[in-house]
């Protein structure tokens, strides 16, 4: 499975999304918006997106919003794990004054995806994301959680418990129906059910979003301040 491109893929992941649209209905389960969230924009019915998340963010004394298109290492991961420290070291923030936001999309959407995906769908070789240890491709989500004894010591920097800390991770819906549908052609599988099961298959806590785009301007919209993880 080849990772999609801007030039290449982009009309053709919107014919995808479109097709999806047809045959799976909602892209995520519904949730109501949480007293003190932001305005969220109308929008169609069939849409059902979590925008809950917006309402602690705006709440938050510090935001930012860590835009990360492209896997670079996991680089989008310790931006924010370093945004973190920066100001616990300069502020003493207490915990829930500091609220980062990290964008996965475009191929970068691949380190929302949970280790089943990773193995299942050769996803490290997708993207061309090789493990230094072996040389060979990832078969699991390096910067989901710890996977080795000498990683521990950076675990609370990865997604996991990153999340659980209250690190906002979104998901692009787009990118991510694309890699689904294209892993269901060369595999001959039913669509509808491969983009089903990439939607249920995100590092939990991870939120899909219509697209990355929209979760990063839906980021600034609420007071973060921006910044492209590369």
């Amino acid at each position: 499975m080849s990772s999609p491109t801007p030039r290449r893929d982009f009309l053709s992941q919107l014919a995808t999304l479109t097709a999806a649209a047809a045959v799976g209905g909602a892209c995520a389960p519904a949730h109501q918006t949480q007293a003190g969230a932001a305005p969220t924009p109308a929008r169609p019915a069939s849409l059902t997106f979590d925008d809950t998340w917006t309402g602690p963010v705006s709440a938050a004394k510090h935001k930012a919003v860590f835009d990360s298109p492209e896997v670079a290492d996991g680089m989008g991961v310790w931006h924010v794990a370093t945004y973190l420290r920066g100001y616990k070291t300069v502020f003493n923030t207490a915990d829930g004054e500091v609220k980062p936001v990290l964008v996965l999309r475009h191929e970068g959407t691949v380190l929302a995806m949970d280790d089943a995906l990773w193995a299942k769908y050769a996803l490290g070789k997708a993207v061309k994301y090789k493990d230094p240890r072996t040389k060979r491709w990832y078969t699991y989500n390096p910067v989901a959680r710890a996977h080795h004894d000498d990683e521990k010591s950076y675990a609370s920097s990865l997604l996991e418990a990153a999340i659980k800390s209250g690190v906002t991770v979104l998901a692009c819906n787009q990118a991510l129906t694309g890699f689904a549908a294209q892993a269901a052609e060369e595999r001959k599988q039913d669509r509808a059910a491969t983009i089903e099961e990439f939607r249920k298959g995100l590092v939990p806590g991870v939120i899909l979003q219509p697209s990355g785009v929209y979760a990063t301007m839906r980021a600034q919209e609420v007071g973060c301040v921006f910044m492209r993880s590369t």
